[in-house]
């Protein structure tokens, strides 16, 4: 029997599919972290799928999408997991899938900043993590699009508590 601390290997990360048994999964929200390249492909996806929404929309047919082509083009664009930045420049920017059972709902691009708030918090090294951005799928309905933001928050909220960062939103910053 092998006891923890003589593990011949680190834990493995969380699979990004997970096969349940009834085939379905439990319809919670995971957040899994992502490479690059495949934010980058998911994103320029999400671009080109929004362009042809917004074409095909008239000024009459009322939701106009608010932003989100210009959400897609920065999450495809975003260099801020290139540059080191958190704790003395030692934790770069990460970007993170929010998965429902197998599918891709939504990018979040996240990346650390010393806690200056309290000098105790920036004397240990605590982070602020930092959500620059969150971009939600195409493929998500207009009525579910708010309650769906609303659980990757909760989830993100939830990872710094964790974590014992706080939490913060580029929009809070109100640049």
């Amino acid at each position: 029997m092998c006891s923890i601390g003589t593990r011949s290997a680190p834990p493995a990360p969380p699979p990004e599919a997970i096969d349940d048994s009834n085939g379905g999964g439990d319809g919670s929200i995971r957040l899994i972290s992502m490479s690059r390249e495949k934010r980058s492909a998911h994103a320029s996806l999400w671009v080109w799928q929004y362009e042809s929404q917004e074409a095909h929309l008239d000024d009459d047919d009322g939701y106009i999408l608010d932003g989100d082509l210009a959400r897609a083009r920065h999450v495809r664009d975003w260099t801020g997991d290139l540059a080191p930045s958190g704790w003395f420049g030692m934790l770069p920017g990460r970007t993170l899938g929010a998965y429902v059972s197998d599918s891709l709902e939504a990018l979040v691009l996240l990346r650390y900043q010393l806690d200056t708030s309290e000098l105790k918090r920036a004397l240990v090294g605590k982070q602020v993590l930092i959500v620059d951005e969150i971009l939600l799928s195409p493929s998500i309905p207009d009525r579910l699009r708010a309650m769906v933001h609303a659980i990757v928050l909760q989830q993100l909220v939830a990872l710094g508590a964790f974590h014992d960062m706080t939490v913060a939103f580029w929009e809070d910053f109100d640049i």
